[in-house]
Formats: C-alpha cells, sequence, structure tokens
C-alpha cells in the first residue's frame, strides 16, 4: 500500500513541472481510490477471520459428535448389550 503511495507522489512532483495540475489532480484521485480499496480489503479480510473463527467452531461440535458416535459404535461392537446379542444370534 506504501510503495503506490510514495510512487503516484514521486510522479505527482515529477509531473507537476512537466504537465500542470491536470496530472496531479488525476493521480491524487488514483491514490484517494488506492486508499479506499486498501480500507475495504481490510474490512472484508477482518469479516473473512471472523467467519473462520466461527466455521472452526463448527467444525470442532462436528468432530466431537463424531468421535462420540465412533467411540459408541466401537464400544457397542466390543460388548454388544443383550438386545443386540438377540439380533445378531448371539
Amino acid at each position: 500500500v506504501l510503495f503506490p503511495i510514495y510512487f503516484a507522489l514521486l510522479i505527482v512532483n515529477f509531473d507537476a513541472h512537466l504537465v500542470g495540475k491536470g496530472a496531479v489532480n488525476e493521480v491524487d484521485k488514483l491514490t484517494q481510490q488506492d486508499a479506499a480499496h486498501s480500507e475495504e480489503t481490510a474490512s472484508v479480510s477482518e469479516e473473512l477471520n471472523v467467519q473462520a473463527a466461527h466455521m472452526e467452531e463448527v467444525v470442532k461440535g462436528l468432530l466431537k459428535i463424531v468421535g462420540n458416535v465412533s467411540r459408541q459404535h466401537s464400544a457397542q461392537q466390543k460388548h454388544p448389550s443383550a438386545g443386540n446379542k438377540a439380533l445378531i444370534g448371539a
């Protein structure tokens, strides 16, 4: 972000002597647009970080559920209950 601004300032100083105020105004306009885009990018980045944190919590919750179901399934296979023994013919 700083390099484009610095470069724009160099152009402004150089072009002001050669071209006049029209070029200076155009560079100023482009610099302001660049600053606005940078602010928008920062805002969107912050929102994505919030959404990523929320998604991480959702995935952790799902992994907990899957882990519990998997452990229950493993326990049932190792030690079937009386009802399950009847179903599987034991």
